[in-house]
């Protein structure tokens, strides 16, 4: 019954990430969907203290983001968009797609628990992947991701040796900012490869930024990564077999 209503959940959701309203919003509350799901199955006791964290944790980042880019005036106008494409008559690729996305990231939970990996970072990488237009754009993202994983893990070792050998807190902080920098600079300047900057940039946090106890561990990163290659593997696999998904771009009418 669950698994049901969480499959109408990244359904609907996944349906209106495609038709543009809010489309971020409703990608990011599949992905909560996900996460909560597996908090609460693990550990039931633990899921309203981990939602209420989770949540609290992307308000701070958001307002951060946008005090930030709102003061340096990288951006002027914090408006939302609410999308103007109609929702109805039902468009059938973007049902399509949605429910293709919705039966991958059960089926990808349900291997992860199997196979014992962390199955909250594989439906994860599920939804990110699947909400890409064909499968060759699905597997080019895919590899992305993998290489922003070992940039991110790279950066950080090399922080770990430095600040090994001169234990200063502003020296972790540089080099902390420079990585950012650096994964900043690749996103916005690497084209079609830029995805990568952007998974770096997300990885090299969860590594450095991290309890003494953890500190100089790569026990993220390996979840990571393994996650990662579950959602492809899972993600290329119904893709290929889903019914009337394009394996890749169409190419254009020739003109008259």
């Amino acid at each position: 019954m669950i698994l049901a209503l969480i499959a109408v959940l990244l359904t609907i959701f996944g349906y209106l990430y495609f038709a543009g309203r809010l489309a971020y919003t409703f990608l990011n509350a599949g992905l909560y969907v996900v996460a909560m799901f597996w908090i609460g199955h693990a550990n039931p006791s633990s899921a309203v203290s981990a939602a209420t964290g989770l949540f609290a944790a992307v308000v701070l980042g958001v307002v951060v983001a946008d005090v930030v880019v709102w003061l340096s005036g990288a951006e002027r106008d914090l408006g939302i968009r609410f999308g103007e494409a109609a929702l109805w008559p039902v468009r059938g690729d973007w049902l399509n797609q949605s429910l293709m996305l919705a039966v991958t990231a059960l089926l990808t939970l349900l291997g992860a628990g199997a196979l014992d990996l962390p199955p909250e970072k594989a439906a994860i990488s599920v939804m990110l992947l699947t909400v890409t237009p064909h499968v060759q754009a699905m597997i080019l993202k895919g590899e992305l991701r993998i290489a922003g994983v070992f940039l991110g893990a790279a950066w950080a070792l090399g922080t770990f040796l430095v600040v090994g050998l001169v234990p200063h807190f502003l020296l972790l902080a540089g080099l902390l900012f420079l990585g950012q920098f650096v994964a900043d600079y690749l996103t916005r300047t690497a084209g079609q490869y830029s995805y990568a900057g952007v998974q770096m940039g997300v990885v090299l946090p969860m590594l450095v930024v991290a309890p003494p106890a953890e500190f100089g561990r790569f026990i993220p990163a390996v979840q990571r990564l393994e996650g990662v290659l579950l959602g492809l593997v899972a993600s290329v696999v119904v893709a290929v077999l889903w019914p009337r998904f394009p394996l890749a771009e169409r190419a254009a009418p020739p003109s008259p």
